[in-house]
């Protein structure tokens, strides 16, 4: 028998005013190979929406609905088995005081010729009215160490799934990405790799926002210095060092060395 393509429904709100968003374009986009569009529709004068999901019949793997308001994406993951999504718009804000970085970790993993490096961002965003901050041309900023290679980066709202972001080049190792951060708690994590020849390394790293707390973190094998951090002891067999306040443009020396088994799958 054909399988019959399964509808996926939901409502797009406007979180700025609280009112239904009608006419907006919504997509409904398959994550395996590249993020596929397969369906796209518009929102009625309710902001309701109803998608044909033909993929639901032969695959079982999470997929996105984007909602486009504004020039700006929203999404929300549609699971295996879900049949509605709701998603909230924001009017967008480029103003960057809608959102202050908060936190900033950067872990170090020994991965035998190479060292991976794993920055991840926190960043809240309490703009009343609710708004979205983003901007075209970038509205996230971060620069890269020398010689690091793969860079790969994913952001993704609260509790929400990461997706993977491109990035816009602003030269001399800087990068930006476009991504609307929504009200409440937003990530932005920035993997690469570096050359780690002789089990040592040392990367100079920059805050290109200002972030309220950073912290570092490697397995309890590898030694890591730097000076303006404090060790803060061993937690489920990581070293863990931090700092408070670290201002927008500030450098920090970071001193790698030692090696440590490859991470388990359950580590996360």
């Amino acid at each position: 028998p054909i399988a019959r393509a399964a509808a996926v429904t939901g409502t797009v709100r406007n979180g700025t005013s609280g009112k239904p968003a009608s006419g907006v374009d919504v997509v409904l986009i398959q994550l395996q190979g590249g993020m596929q569009p397969v369906a796209n529709t518009k929102t009625d004068a309710e902001g309701k929406y109803t998608l044909d999901n033909p993929a639901a019949a032969r695959d079982a793997m999470p997929m996105l609905v984007r909602a486009i308001y504004r020039g700006v994406n929203f999404h929300q993951p549609l699971l295996p088995g879900q049949s509605t999504v709701d998603v909230t718009v924001y009017e967008p804000s480029s103003d960057p005081k809608t959102v202050k970085m908060n936190t900033r970790v950067v872990m170090f993993q020994p991965n035998g010729a190479n060292l991976l490096v794993v920055d991840e961002y926190g960043l809240q965003n309490n703009s009343q009215p609710p708004m979205a901050f983003y901007n075209a041309n970038g509205n996230f900023e971060f620069q890269l160490p020398e010689g690091a290679e793969n860079s790969q980066v994913s952001s993704w709202r609260p509790s929400k799934m990461p997706v993977n972001q491109g990035t816009i080049n602003k030269g001399k190792g800087k990068f930006a990405i476009a991504y609307a951060f929504q009200p409440g708690e937003n990530g932005v994590r920035v993997t690469y790799q570096v050359p780690y020849a002789s089990n040592k390394t040392t990367l100079k790293l920059v805050s290109a926002s200002g972030a309220e707390r950073v912290g570092l973190i490697a397995p309890a094998s590898v030694q890591i210095e730097s000076a303006s951090f404090t060790p803060q002891g061993q937690e489920q067999g990581f070293n863990f060092h931090s700092r408070g306040s670290v201002p927008a443009g500030t450098p920090f020396d970071v001193a790698v060395s030692g090696t440590a088994p490859p991470p388990s799958a359950d580590q996360g």
